[in-house]
Formats: C-alpha cells, sequence, structure tokens
C-alpha cells in the first residue's frame, strides 16, 4: 500500500482533471479547475479561418462551465472568467454573450434534444476553404433543402460542412525565383481560339495539360481540326493555332476548372465547343454572369494537380 500514488485534499478541494471538487457539509461542490501555471491563452479571435472555429472556441469554454459547476453561482462566476479570457484573446463581447444565451438555452432543453436528435439525418460534405466560403455554405444549405427530403416525415436533415485541413507547405509563403511559365507552356487553362478564315469568331475551350501539348491534339483530331476540314476545305497548321489562340482565364483546382469552363461556354454559346454535360454550378456565379456579362471568380491557393 506505501507504493499506491495518491492526492490529498487542501483546505477540502481536490483537483481531478479538469474539475475542482470541493467538500461541503451536506455534500461536495464542484467547479472548473484552473491551474496556476495558465496563461489563459486561446485561439485568436483575429486568426485566420472560419467563423465557425472561433464560435466552436467560444462554446467549449461555455459548455465546460455548464458541465463542471455543479451551482449556478460558480457557473456564473466561471462565465465572468471566460467573457475575460476571450476578450483578451481578440474575442469581440457580442459574440461571447450571444453564444452564452445559445448554450444555456440549449442546456435547458438538452432532454428533449436528445430525444429529438435520434431521429434526425446527418449528411457530411468536404468543402474547401476560399474567401467566398460563407456564400457557398449558404447555397450547398439551400440546395440541400430544397432536394433532400427524408423518406420519414418524422426525421430531420442536419447538414454538416467541414473543411480539409491544409498541408504545413500550403501555408508557407512560397516565392520562387524561377520565371513565369511561357504562354504555351501554361496548364489549366481556359484558351480562346478564333478562326480567321470568313469571320468565324472565337471559340472557347479548356486544357488541363500544357496549352503547347493541347494544340499538337488539335493537330490530330478535335472540333477545330474537324471545323477548318469541314466547313472550310483547309489544313490546319500549328502557326495557324499558335497565332489565333490566347489565354483568357486559368484556375488551378480541376474540379473549379472544369466549371469555370462551362459557365464561359454558356456565356459565349460557341458554335465549334459545345458543353453537353449539364454541370450545376453555383447560383451567385451565373447571377454574376447575367448582371455583368463576364465570369467572376476567386482562384484558390491549392497547388495544382498534376497531370
Amino acid at each position: 500500500m506505501d507504493d499506491i500514488l495518491y492526492d490529498t485534499s487542501k483546505d477540502g478541494r481536490l483537483p481531478f482533471l479538469n474539475v475542482l471538487v470541493t467538500a461541503q457539509e451536506s455534500g461536495f461542490e464542484t467547479t472548473v479547475y484552473i491551474k496556476k501555471t495558465n496563461k489563459g491563452l486561446c485561439l485568436n479571435g483575429n486568426s485566420e479561418g472560419t467563423k465557425r472555429c472561433t464560435d466552436s472556441t467560444i462554446n467549449a469554454y461555455v459548455r465546460r462551465a455548464l458541465t463542471h459547476c455543479s451551482t449556478w453561482k460558480n457557473v456564473h462566476e466561471e462565465l465572468e472568467r471566460v467573457t475575460q479570457v476571450l476578450v483578451n484573446n481578440g474575442y469581440r463581447s457580442t459574440d461571447i454573450t450571444a453564444a452564452i444565451k445559445r448554450e444555456i438555452s440549449e442546456w435547458h432543453n438538452r432532454t428533449t434534444n436528445s430525444t429529438a436528435e435520434g431521429n434526425n439525418i446527418n449528411l457530411y460534405y468536404k468543402s474547401h476553404m476560399s474567401p467566398t466560403y460563407k456564400i457557398e455554405e449558404s447555397t450547398i444549405k439551400i440546395i440541400v433543402k430544397n432536394n433532400v427530403t427524408p423518406t420519414d416525415p418524422s426525421k430531420k436533415i442536419n447538414l454538416d460542412i467541414y473543411y480539409r485541413s491544409m498541408k504545413t507547405s500550403q501555408l508557407l509563403i512560397r516565392n520562387k525565383d524561377m520565371p513565369k511559365p511561357r504562354h504555351l507552356q501554361q496548364s489549366h487553362v481556359i484558351y480562346e481560339h478564333t478562326c480567321s478564315i470568313e469571320g468565324c469568331g472565337p471559340q472557347k475551350y479548356m486544357t488541363r495539360t500544357t496549352l503547347s501539348r493541347r494544340l499538337t491534339c488539335h493537330l490530330q483530331n478535335g472540333a477545330i481540326k474537324q471545323h477548318y476540314t469541314t466547313k472550310h476545305k483547309a489544313e490546319v497548321t500549328r502557326n495557324m493555332l499558335k497565332e489565333n489562340t490566347r489565354i483568357i482565364d486559368k484556375e488551378s483546382d480541376p474540379r473549379r476548372l472544369l466549371y469555370l469552363e462551362a459557365l464561359y461556354i454558356e456565356n459565349a454559346s460557341p458554335e465549334m465547343n459545345k458543353q453537353q454535360q449539364d454541370i450545376q454550378v453555383l447560383s451567385t456565379i451565373k447571377r454574376s454572369i447575367r448582371e455583368n456579362g463576364r465570369i467572376q471568380h476567386q482562384v484558390p491557393s491549392a497547388s495544382p494537380a498534376s497531370q
């Protein structure tokens, strides 16, 4: 028994994990245990990331106060301490107050909510972080609400949108001394070929390889070669393609590149290049095309896929 390690209480108080237990005449009282070495640091309210990350930090503090404190007096004191800690770390007092009210309200209704949550259907969607993530989240929620209905009316759909963690290499500043690739060596681009014969006009295409390699493919087969051969009875040459082709946009994300090509084709309606597949894109981008007559998009920071 002498080899057993154990802690003894001091002044009737004993810390256990994150809970401080205090002996009372009629039982025990608990509250959140804060170490003396605690400096009150947490995720900064102005840090890079989604609002969901900062909200979860506030909620974690509030929920810990509700679960660890046995009396509302202790809850009140802990919430006052937590509020000061969060304010010191750059959080707005209005956001903290709103989170406290929301969590306390849910705490009172926890029994009812826990019964209802058993009938919920959870949908998980992995998204990519971008400056317009709030607009995309709102659009995805509207799409699910309008198009997905449970077969059981008593069940409810919960959409959980999460984000892929970025690699350390993607967080570093990438300053490259290498010169930018030449016009024909660029990849993941939307390019425009203009037929100079009889004023046919520009025709838009997409490529995920280098532009030089794609033009070589056009010499062998495809819509451009067929256009010159069938309509003009002419032989297409490398110089003809090179002199009448220019890059009009680029996108490193292959998925967004596919959407971007579809939007350009829809907006320009070229004769040589028709989009056969109906690609569902964000309604906000379609609305931007109708209002401004041009494509507006944000290029993500992800590295281009090697193909």
